[in-house]
């Protein structure tokens, strides 16, 4: 069986795991089997996980609370994902509404946690001009 799985990113061409691909085929020849193709998303960098923190650490010490309970009330608001069910339908509570989870940031792709940065941002900026110039001038 030849067997090759290529993806592009950056209009550059890569072969992904070429040899564990073809020894799950190769295990698995006598057997039917089923392969989901989805799309693959970048995570969220190391990089931008340092700015959240360093980000949550300024916000936290402008409203005078723990950094930690910034980070969860920001995840608490922005980073919720729907319940799903075994077969990918969502739950709902008694009152009909999907019921929601936070997730952590390190489930995030880079697009959505550049999303998450803005929103932070913008928390700055209504906490204080400075604040929001602040979180957009980090180092990370």
């Amino acid at each position: 069986m030849e067997l090759s799985v290529k993806t592009e990113y950056n209009g550059k061409s890569f072969v992904l795991n070429r040899g564990k691909v073809k020894d799950a085929f190769e295990h698995f020849k006598d057997q039917e089997i089923e392969l989901t193709v989805k799309k693959w998303a970048i995570k969220r960098t190391s990089r931008q996980n340092r700015w959240f923190h360093k980000a949550c650490a300024i916000i936290a010490d402008e409203q005078g609370d723990d950094p930690e309970t910034t980070k969860f009330e920001i995840k608490d608001q922005y980073c919720r994902k729907p319940c799903l069910r075994k077969d990918g339908t969502p739950k709902y509570d008694k009152n009909g509404n999907v019921k929601t989870k936070i997730v952590g940031t390190s489930s995030l792709s880079s697009v959505e946690f550049s999303e998450l940065q803005s929103r932070v941002i913008e928390i700055g900026y209504f906490l204080k001009k400075e604040i929001g110039k602040q979180l957009e001038g980090i180092d990370y």
